[in-house]
């Protein structure tokens, strides 16, 4: 990810609870994508927990775009066989 995992937990009330810093190094945002806005740590976590994973959408695209061409390029197979069939 380009740089060093921040620490997990930060100091709670009620003792470590879990740091939003962290949560944003984990889903591969830059430092501060949301960190540094200002809104409160719990609105920070919720934020972060309704993403979609820059990594995770950049893979299904590659997928997806992967079977598309695949799919057109059997069609267009049948459809030249289908051709050549056809003058014979």
């Amino acid at each position: 990810m380009g740089r060093p995992a921040p620490v997990p937990t930060e100091p709670g009330k009620n003792g470590p609870r879990l740091s939003p810093r962290f949560v944003e190094w984990l889903v591969g945002l830059a430092d501060g994508w949301v960190t540094d806005t200002g809104i409160p740590r719990n609105a920070q976590l919720k934020c972060l927990g309704n993403i979609a994973i820059p990594q995770q959408a950049a893979y299904a695209i590659r997928y997806l775009m992967t079977a598309a061409t695949l799919l057109a390029h059997a069609a267009d197979d049948d459809l030249n066989e289908g051709a050549t069939r056809d003058r014979f």
